[in-house]
């Protein structure tokens, strides 16, 4: 493959991604983290494979990145000032920002394009939050403890791996995105990988 630029003008080679800490793709383009360049970022490009755009801040730790469905925007999780929250950048690199201010928020994913779900660390507990693109307050959508979050297509439903309380484990679900209810639940084997 072809060695590209990144924003911050050191050469990225795509052949050459370590660290991979995610990847997402909406239409043509696909956006991933990776430490080649010395430090991890967050980058975007296209399923042409060409040069990558830089899309995280050029100092800060990121990983985690998530497209928006309507390929505008990327969040993702920036270590700024040793503090872990959401963050969006529009697909071009431009508008970086911080999107939550709890300092332990991880996992980004975008459950369509204005509206981003994320996990929150709290007294050693995990939580599912949502905060909007545009920024404001963020809601906690279920009282359960959620490790993993993914969401449908349609954005009616998550996927979800949740602490249940009276049999001590976690369990996968469908819930509500509305109210954080469990729709229904099932088991896989332990030595299954996550399912999607």
């Amino acid at each position: 493959m072809n060695d590209g630029s990144g924003a911050n003008g050191k050469q990225i080679s795509q052949d050459a991604v370590v660290g991979l800490q995610g990847m997402a793709t909406a239409g043509n383009k696909i956006v991933y983290s990776s430490d080649a360049s010395g430090n991890a970022t967050v980058l975007l490009t296209d399923e042409g494979a060409g040069s990558p755009t830089q899309i995280s801040p050029p100092h800060d730790f990121a990983n985690s990145p998530s497209l928006s469905p309507d390929q505008k925007h990327v969040s993702y999780m920036a270590l700024h000032d040793n503090k872990p929250n959401v963050w969006l950048s529009d697909v071009d690199g431009t508008n970086a920002h911080q999107l939550t201010f709890g300092n332990a928020d991880l996992n980004p994913s975008f459950g369509d394009n204005q509206t981003v779900y994320f996990t929150h660390l709290d007294g050693g507990h995990q939580y599912l939050y949502r905060v909007s693109v545009s920024g404001g307050t963020a809601t906690q959508v279920s009282p359960l403890q959620v490790q993993n979050a993914q969401i449908s297509f349609k954005g009616d439903r998550l996927l979800v791996s949740y602490y249940d309380e009276s049999a001590g484990t976690f369990h996968y679900g469908i819930m509500s995105p509305t109210d954080g209810k469990i729709l229904s639940g099932f088991r896989i084997p332990d030595s299954a990988g996550n399912p999607s």
